[in-house]
């Protein structure tokens, strides 16, 4: 069991927020300054969130020479191994120590003792932090038992590389002095995160991905909620979902050929295909069974989408323009929706009424092929109810693919199908694919496609393009949402 002490957070929109700690619904923390003694017996390493303010008390000469090595090493220096613990050559000599820990804009303290781990360091480079031009370093701790957690070996690895990724692409370089894994196998199966610190299981029986997966993610808190202080009480998926995206972008430069964000989109889909999903905008300890698809894959795979839709220059800005403008503060959802509207310049209200706080779903449709003396007429129909523009690509005798866009203002005026008109001159149409990119979530692909060549679907940029609008696709209905 656990018992989680909770302090109100004053909140500028709902005055003192008490709500405790329910599993599902999680952290809601303010921030602030700590200062900590811990003292425990002579042999025992001790990390926190924070810095620790008296190592040449606690450790030997070459405990401290090893920390120094690692604080600039790309490489991983095992700082203690479990028989130099055992021996006593680790921590300075004595009875019991006191480590003394101060941390200043956390949300939480927490900490680690144990004389039976491994401790391995380096250090990441992150971007700037302090403006003299150069890149600054991050202290990169692993806690890990050898005989119990055999993929550890690689934790440290692990830990610089998600360090070093997750400040290049939110735009802030990791703020604080380390960050530490500690290896807690008997205690938790997954990951925990809290300031500097991230408690994982031993994954032991699984693959050197998985760990990496999960380190990954729990660092990317370090940004969500740990900086910028979303509330996971009554927006889970503000904290998991944009963390899990992060995860997986990572994951795409250290694993080469994964598909992280595809296999996240089917999890979804999954869930609206059996028709289980639960809107995304509801408090986390009120989901029926829907918790982990609406705040983990869904809302990662709408920010995939969501990228697709408004240019990856304008995904990224707004969203580090999120990163920087709430961080040690206490955003909103409709603060995150208005980052991504100001820097794209368009209303998304249909995309955040219809995907976060609806469960309607993108399901387009080739609804027929119709031929006749002036050319041929193809029907695109919408069976799912969620709305969103979509390409169409339309295949010719000759090989050409003409590439039509359907804007999502036609379907916000209410219609459920969309007519594309090809001329005769423009030859047969012989083949024709929905969103042939696969951008969009669709939850039934096998009614994208209308003939075409057996097992082959026609791609834009396989034949010369024709990029056109077709005709009466645009909508110009007053307050269409």
């Amino acid at each position: 069991a656990y018992w989680f002490p909770k302090m109100a957070v004053y909140d500028d929109l709902r005055g003192w927020d008490a709500e405790p700690y329910l599993g599902a619904a999680e952290f809601y923390d303010a921030f602030a300054d700590y200062e900590a003694t811990l003292t425990v017996p002579a042999g025992w390493t001790v990390m926190a969130t924070g810095d620790l303010l008296n190592p040449e008390e606690v450790f030997t000469a070459a405990t401290l020479e090893r920390l120094a090595a690692a604080a600039t090493a790309d490489t991983v220096v095992t700082v203690a191994r479990v028989e130099e613990l055992r021996a006593g050559t680790v921590t300075a000599p004595g009875e019991t120590l006191t480590y003394r820990f101060r941390a200043t804009g956390v949300r939480d303290f927490t900490w680690t003792a144990s004389r039976v781990q491994q401790w391995d360091a380096t250090s990441a480079r992150v971007p700037d932090r302090d403006g003299d031009g150069a890149a600054d370093r991050v202290a990169i701790h692993a806690f890990w038992r050898p005989g119990r957690a055999p993929l550890w070996r690689d934790q440290a690895r692990y830990g610089k590389h998600a360090i070093e990724f997750h400040s290049r692409y939110t735009g802030l370089s990791y703020p604080w002095p380390h960050m530490t894994s500690v290896e807690g196998g008997d205690i938790i199966s997954g990951g925990m995160e809290f300031p500097m610190l991230t408690l994982i299981g031993d994954y032991r029986g699984r693959t050197p991905q998985d760990l990496y997966n999960v380190t990954s993610h729990e660092l990317a808190h370090m940004w969500i909620p740990m900086v910028v202080g979303t509330n996971e009480k009554r927006w889970a998926w503000m904290d998991e979902g944009p963390t899990t995206f992060l995860e997986n972008e990572s994951r795409y430069q250290y694993w080469p050929g994964t598909d992280a964000h595809t296999a996240e989109r089917e999890t979804y889909l999954a869930a609206a295909r059996a028709g289980v999903e639960e809107p995304l905008m509801r408090h986390g300890d009120a989901y029926r069974g829907g918790y982990g698809v609406a705040s983990y894959a869904k809302p990662a795979t709408l920010l995939v989408t969501l990228r697709s839709l408004v240019g990856e220059d304008a995904f990224l800005r707004a969203y580090r323009e999120f990163v920087r403008d709430w961080a040690y503060r206490h955003p909103t959802p409709w603060d995150l929706f208005h980052a991504f509207e100001r820097e794209a310049g368009v209303e998304l209200d249909w995309f955040w009424q219809a995907y976060f706080f609806r469960t309607w779903v993108v399901d387009f449709a080739v609804a027929a092929v119709e031929t006749g003396p002036g050319g041929a007429v193809v029907r695109i129909r919408d069976l799912g109810f969620g709305p969103a523009p979509v390409t169409v690509a339309v295949e010719t005798a000759s090989g050409e693919v003409l590439e039509r866009e359907i804007e999502v203002e036609r379907w916000l005026t209410g219609v459920a199908e969309v007519e594309i008109r090809i001329p005769a001159a423009a030859g047969a149409v012989v083949g024709v694919v929905v969103d042939p990119g696969e951008v969009l979530p669709d939850a039934d692909r096998s009614n994208n496609r209308w003939g075409g060549p057996a097992g082959d679907v026609p791609q834009p940029g396989s034949a010369p393009l024709s990029r056109e609008r077709s005709s009466g696709v645009r909508s110009s209905a007053p307050g269409a949402k």
